[in-house]
This record gives C-alpha cells, structure tokens and sequence, in this order.
C-alpha cells in the first residue's frame, strides 16, 4: 500500500481482487478470482473468500 499526503492508507491499484459469482449450468461453483484488470485469475470456494466479503448464510436453491 502507498501512503497519501493525509497520512491514510491507499490500496495499490494492482493489489486489488475482484471477486465474481461463478455458476455451471445454472449450480453456483463459488467465485472467481482475479485482478483489476481482469486479465488473470482462478476459481475460489465460498470458504476462501475473504472474511469481510464472505456471505453470512449460503445460497439455498
């Protein structure tokens, strides 16, 4: 992270994940992972993801 003038942290822009819903044929597979560019990535059960992004009750369908 790169420190601005006010003293607060800022996110470096290429540390930042994305994180998308994925689904096959309709079943949610879990997330898919990847930069802010888009460009690289890998697919993530609902267990890996982050804790402050993490649902509090799984998707029942």
């Amino acid at each position: 992270m790169t420190q601005s003038n006010g003293g607060s942290k800022k996110p470096n822009p290429e540390d930042l994940e994305v994180y998308e819903p994925a689904s096959a044929e309709e079943d949610h597979v879990g997330y898919f992972k990847t930069d802010i560019k888009g460009q690289e990535g890998e697919l993530v059960s609902d267990d890996e993801l982050p804790p402050e992004i993490k649902p509090d009750e799984p998707d029942e369908r």
